[in-house]
């Protein structure tokens, strides 16, 4: 009542009311298991049901909209990661590919000892180990600030239907299979380059 009296303007007439002639209305705030569309249509379903509930009201179009919206969002953080990593692969190539040819003369020598192929190739595998992890910690923080950039402009939006909207990034468990697969892709774009390179060169 003292809500209603504040927004409606007409205070002094409220005033004079004995008791609030309005209907309790409680406001749900459901958690985050009901934050999509279904699921928080299935809630106001089961909320009708109750025999104290006279009315529900939900603005579900609202949420297939923000739905939409995010998957959309989603769909291209994702993206967005595929296109780092495979720049990170290619970079990770061609680096490994252009050391190895400015250290030929050593490379040559290091057989003419007796060094295997294996040997040699190891240090430049730890490179592709590394260059993999940066790489995905680089995606990590691009996406993130994708993430930043995009709940702030969903919130403007949400301010116009009184709603407060926040985005989540990536889970821990999402973190590590990123890094795990950035750092797997690193040595394998590592190995196939050094492999074939390395191969290649022969003492004379």
């Amino acid at each position: 009542m003292a809500e209603f009296q504040a927004n409606s303007g007409f205070e002094d007439v409220l005033a004079l009311l004995p008791e609030n002639p309005l209907p309790d209305v409680l406001l749900v705030l459901p958690s985050a298991e009901y934050s999509s569309a279904s699921a928080a249509k299935t809630l106001l379903d089961s909320l009708q049901e109750h025999s104290l509930v006279e009315e529900g009201r939900l603005d579900v179009e609202w949420l297939q909209r923000l739905d939409t919206i995010v998957s959309m969002l989603q769909q291209a953080a994702w993206l967005l990661i595929i296109l780092l990593l495979t720049a990170v692969a290619l970079i990770v190539s061609n680096t490994l590919r252009l050391n190895i040819l400015n250290r030929r003369n050593e490379i040559e020598v290091m057989k003419l000892v007796g060094a295997t192929d294996a040997f040699i190739q190891r240090p430049f595998l730890y490179t592709g180990f590394w260059f993999g992890i940066v790489g995905g910690l680089m995606a990590w923080v691009l996406c993130n600030i994708l993430l930043i950039w995009t709940e702030y402009a969903l919130q403007q939006i949400g301010l116009l239907y009184q709603q407060d909207i926040y985005l989540s990034g990536l889970s821990i468990q999402e973190f590590g299979w990123l890094i795990l697969f950035a750092t797997l892709l690193g040595l394998g774009a590592s190995w196939f380059s050094v492999n074939r390179h390395i191969k290649q060169i022969e003492p004379s």
